[in-house]
């Protein structure tokens, strides 16, 4: 009996009425090849996180996350560069961005925060010391991104717009739209702002912001860069499920038919960058067009490109290097 239900089943199979995986998933199939491999990088005490990633140079790279330890590169390992000082009666501090324009120019935002009050912090690097920049209490209460333009020009934006720093005060510049999680600069007089709460992007052309684009799908927008002056992308979660992929050619933003979210986004040239997504659709642009790539781990929080065959990029708890 048990014979003749055999052949009966492989007559079905034969005769296409029935389909077998004859391979079917174990879970445990190895990983596709990648020339990203995970650096050695140990989270000290008091670093619970990562958040962001940048290079001044080759070997000279800093991260910051939640906690309080700014971490370097010197080109052979990440250690411990400064620790902040939390300030009474906070007990907690979270950097979410950082950029240097040079070894001797950087900054570093985030907040500090207890049980009851959070207050955002700006860092500045002058190439041998942090100091904080004392920000008034009335701009809100977290900053999540920062663009610099010089030691005396600082963009920041957060939970209630977008402030700048002339060197000496602070000025709201924005405080319409809501949550705003990116800036980027291609020039002074050119920047851009991707809004995360209200799916918008703002403009500066070198006198005040304007809302460009509004995406009406509700794409929650939580990264924004450019290849070159002319042609960017934005990116982040899709609303109820729907992720999306945002270009800017032609002088205008637009949808895309990439039906991505984007966890992190960078270019080092017109021809070169990369999106790492949540699940294994990575994705790397060569002046032409995205073509599909595999990047190990996940949570990824941010990447920096350096060139065609330098880059780095963070999980919340790894570090991660591609140099093929």
């Amino acid at each position: 009996m048990g014979k003749t239900i055999y052949r009966i089943w492989c007559a079905l199979i034969s005769a296409g009425l029935l389909f077998c995986n004859c391979n079917p998933s174990t879970g445990n199939e190895p990983e596709p090849e990648s020339d990203w491999g995970l650096f050695p990088c140990d989270l000290p005490e008091g670093l619970d996180f990562l958040r962001a990633i940048w290079f001044v140079k080759p070997d000279e790279g800093y991260i910051v996350g939640k906690g309080q330890h700014i971490l370097k590169y010197d080109g052979d390992s990440w250690e411990i560069c400064y620790t902040y000082e939390i300030t009474p009666p906070y007990n907690e501090v979270d950097f979410k961005d950082l950029m240097f324009i040079s070894g001797d120019c950087g900054s570093a935002v985030g907040y500090e925060w207890n049980e009851t009050t959070t207050v955002p912090v700006v860092l500045y690097y002058d190439g041998s010391s942090w100091t904080n920049i004392t920000v008034p209490l009335d701009f809100g209460s977290y900053f999540e991104a920062v663009w610099l333009i010089s030691k005396d020009e600082i963009w920041v934006a957060g939970d209630d717009g977008i402030a700048h720093w002339n060197g000496e005060v602070w000025q709201i510049a924005l405080d319409e739209y809501g949550y705003f999680r990116d800036l980027y600069f291609t020039s002074p007089t050119d920047g851009w702002a991707c809004c995360y709460s209200s799916s918008r992007i703002l403009h500066y052309d070198g006198t005040g912001w304007s809302l460009i684009y509004w995406d009406t799908m509700g794409a929650l927008l939580k990264h924004i860069a450019f290849s070159e002056a002319d042609h960017g992308w934005a990116g982040g979660d899709g609303y109820e499920g729907i992720p999306r992929l945002l270009e800017y050619k032609d002088g205008e933003w637009g949808e895309t038919d990439l039906a991505i979210s984007v966890d992190a986004l960078g270019f080092s040239s017109p021809a070169n960058g990369w999106i790492i997504e949540p699940g294994d659709d990575d994705l790397r642009w060569n002046g032409n067009g995205w073509t599909n790539t595999y990047i190990p781990g996940s949570d990824f929080r941010g990447i920096y490109v350096i060139d065609n065959e330098d880059a780095w990029a963070i999980t919340i708890l790894k570090v991660y290097h591609y140099n093929p």
